[in-house]
């Protein structure tokens, strides 16, 4: 097996955010059962994530008026 493929730990956060907002976006799931569908251990953990790659809470993605992020 190739170890030179592996992602290293930012490229495997982006892409369990990256799942999260498909998962958010399209699916009615709580935050809880998101994150964890998503990959991430804590709520707090993926939470905190989610601000700073977003600048804002998950919540707050989907429910932004001005933004392009509303449910499918």
């Amino acid at each position: 097996e190739n170890n030179q493929n592996k992602p290293n730990k930012k490229q495997a956060a982006e892409g369990k955010l990256d799942h999260a907002v498909k998962l958010l976006l399209t699916t009615d799931m709580n935050i809880t059962s998101l994150s964890s569908a998503a990959g991430f251990s804590s709520v707090s953990y993926f939470i905190k994530r989610f601000r700073e790659s977003y600048g804002m809470s998950p919540k707050k993605y989907i429910s932004s008026p001005d933004s392009e992020h509303g449910k499918l």
